[in-house]
């Protein structure tokens, strides 16, 4: 699965239909406003400040127009919602407030520079834009991983970071941001040696979100995974010490 997955997005609006105006987004409105969710139980999200929106038209924003998403087709897939809505249910909705997600935006085709990109969240505008026809394989744990990335930006890391990169092979340097891996598979490596994906490899950021997402999706998957690895019970080790800290606990 050759896609990846990146942190932030600059918030100039260019050629919109409308605005927004709490997070300058174009072209988007309320999820509940579309007749196909009009029996979804939404309530829950919005009672805590959490609100579901769709893009109704084509998405254009940053400085360069670098970041696009297509509307959502007119035909609502509920079954991506609904792997959308368990991954939300691991968490407590008060956390979400304090990394400050306030607007999910599901679209369609999400790119960054022409790359396809699962996800983009920019935590000062309290906004995370999700790819509604991204892979279900890989949706769960792309919402997950994103989710981290506002975590990452509403918490010192200063120390996790030195922690992590510690837990390395001495002779290994990542490629030094999201967009600069040489592999962007988001598939479980079979032979771990301290990553538990490719993409893992961009950074000590990204790598962090990778682990996270994994053990987010399924717990038993994840410890299977890791299994032989020393490196990578180590890095759980120390997420997991990191997320307490914050008072992070999951739901399930």
């Amino acid at each position: 699965m050759k896609l990846f997955i990146v942190i932030f997005f600059l918030s100039k609006i260019i050629y919109a239909n409308t605005v927004f105006e709490p997070n300058k987004v174009p072209n988007i409105d309320y999820l509940k406003k579309l007749n196909q969710v009009s029996e979804l139980e939404l309530e829950a999200y919005s009672k805590n400040r959490i609100f579901l929106m769709y893009a109704y038209d084509n998405i254009k924003i940053g400085e360069r127009e670098n970041i696009k998403c297509n509307k959502l087709s007119s035909k609502f897939n509920l079954n991506k919602f609904n792997i959308f809505n368990n991954s939300m249910q691991k968490y407590n909705f008060q956390f979400l407030q304090k990394i400050n997600m306030n607007y999910i935006i599901f679209c369609e085709n999400l790119t960054i520079n022409d790359i396809l990109t699962a996800g983009i969240p920019n935590p000062s505008v309290s906004t995370l834009i999700l790819d509604f026809v991204f892979d279900d394989e890989f949706f769960e744990r792309a919402i997950h991983h994103e989710i981290f990335h506002m975590i990452q930006s509403n918490y010192d890391v200063d120390d996790l970071n030195a922690e992590w990169k510690m837990q390395n092979s001495t002779n290994f340097t990542y490629a030094g941001c999201s967009t600069c891996a040489k592999n962007f598979d988001l598939s479980l490596m079979e032979e771990n040696n301290g990553f538990i994906t490719k993409y893992s490899q961009a950074s000590a950021s990204e790598d962090q979100a990778e682990v996270f997402s994994v053990w987010m999706t399924n717990k038993v998957v994840f410890y299977s995974a890791i299994s032989n690895d020393e490196i990578l019970k180590k890095k759980i080790n120390i997420l997991e010490n990191f997320l307490t800290k914050i008072n992070f606990f999951r739901n399930d």
